[in-house]
């Protein structure tokens, strides 16, 4: 996001029971994170690898599940040392909520139901 546009917005942790919804479609974090997890380990490798390639960057490992899990290994000669160091380098691909507007704490009502209880109340008795 560009940060001149996203000034009003507020970043959160979101936790494996969150749901999100894009239009019409309800998600429970853990969800989404498991299907993120399984699409870098497909084609989202060999996407990267070719595009990285087009800026001349060639990185050669063969199982696409090194690039995201176990790493890559590789040497790094930092600033000021005087040696290589080596180790292993993987990509971490992540996902950010920001919310559009800070919310009201200060209402009286401190027991009543969440918005999401419904929803999380479906999503357990649809996956019990």
């Amino acid at each position: 996001m560009d940060t001149e546009n996203n000034h009003n917005f507020k970043s959160i942790q979101c936790n494996d029971n969150d749901v999100v919804c894009f239009g019409e479609d309800t998600f429970k974090i853990d969800r989404l994170r498991t299907a993120v997890n399984r699409i870098s380990n497909q084609g989202l490798v060999n996407q990267l690898k070719n595009l990285l390639n087009t800026q001349r960057v060639n990185i050669q490992a063969a199982a696409s599940s090194i690039w995201f899990q176990e790493g890559i290994d590789c040497e790094i000669l930092t600033l000021g040392a005087n040696h290589w160091r080596k180790g292993k380098m993987k990509f971490k691909l992540s996902v950010e909520f920001y919310v559009e507007e800070e919310e009201d704490n200060t209402s009286s009502e401190t027991t009543a139901e969440s918005p999401l209880d419904d929803i999380r109340r479906k999503i357990s008795e649809a996956t019990s």
